[in-house]
Parts: structure tokens; C-alpha cells; sequence
């Protein structure tokens, strides 16, 4: 008998992200973004979880810019192991997140990344923090000095 055995070619390699949707759900995050974030204008509308979670993945698994959704939306594997049988397109997610931008919902937005935080702290056995508002980067170009 074999251990191994051969994926079915519907399977996506990006199934990893399954692991960060489950966190996002036993931390109630898609519900704090549906009840922070106004409500889709319509009953056909997205709800923000739903153009939220696939920003956080897309963003964790390396993407920058939102075309880069693309892949996410166009993989049904992945979208079967996530359980997301619909995302938003790439347009869409610019047109909410422009609109997100001209109302409160960055405000919104904040609140749920306080109530994350706030959780988090309460569980931890740490209490002295050190904060670096200035987390930068600095590249040198330098040459092997050999």
C-alpha cells in the first residue's frame, strides 16, 4: 500500500491559506467586518467580509497590487478549500475599497483591528510592549568589499 498518492488536478497549492480563514472564522472576524462595515446597498450585494478575506490572503500570500485577486478568484480549487464559492472581482474590490475610502469605512476598519488586538492582548502573558513607530527598512546597495 502507498502513503502517497496523487493529488486530484482540481487541487490548488494555495490550500495553505486555509489555515488563516479558519483562524479568521474562530475569531469572529468576518462577523465583526459585516457588523462594522456598512451593509452591501442591495440583498445581491457583497457583504465586507466577503471583499476583506480574500484582500488578507491575497496580501499574505505575496500579492500587491489588486489584480493580483485575479489568481485567488480564478483558482477553484482554492475556492473550494476555502469555502468561498464566489469573490469578487478585481474591479469590485477597487470600486468598494475606494468607497470604504471616501466614507468611514477605514474608521470602521480600525475598530475591528482594536477589537483583534484588544483580544490578543488579553490572552497573552506578556504585558511590556515595545512599540517602533519607525519600522524602516534601509537597503544598502553595497558590494562585496573582496
Amino acid at each position: 500500500m502507498s502513503v502517497l498518492s496523487r493529488t486530484p488536478s482540481h487541487h490548488s497549492g494555495g490550500s495553505r491559506f486555509k489555515f488563516h480563514l479558519t483562524l479568521a472564522l474562530i475569531l469572529n472576524v468576518p462577523q465583526q467586518l459585516n457588523a462594522a462595515l456598512p451593509a452591501p446597498g442591495s440583498r445581491v450585494g457583497y457583504h465586507p467580509s466577503q471583499f476583506v478575506e480574500p484582500l488578507l490572503l491575497m496580501l499574505h500570500g505575496g500579492g500587491r497590487t489588486l489584480e493580483d485577486l485575479r489568481q485567488l478568484r480564478e483558482d477553484a480549487g482554492l475556492r473550494t478549500v476555502l469555502r468561498f464559492p464566489v469573490l469578487p472581482s478585481a474591479d469590485a474590490t477597487g470600486d468598494w475599497l475606494r468607497r470604504m475610502g471616501e466614507k468611514v469605512g477605514l474608521v470602521d476598519l480600525a475598530v475591528v483591528n482594536q477589537q483583534q488586538i484588544r483580544r490578543a492582548l488579553k490572552r497573552d502573558l506578556i504585558t511590556d510592549y515595545t512599540l517602533d513607530f519607525d519600522a524602516t527598512q534601509i537597503v544598502a546597495e553595497k558590494q562585496d568589499p573582496h
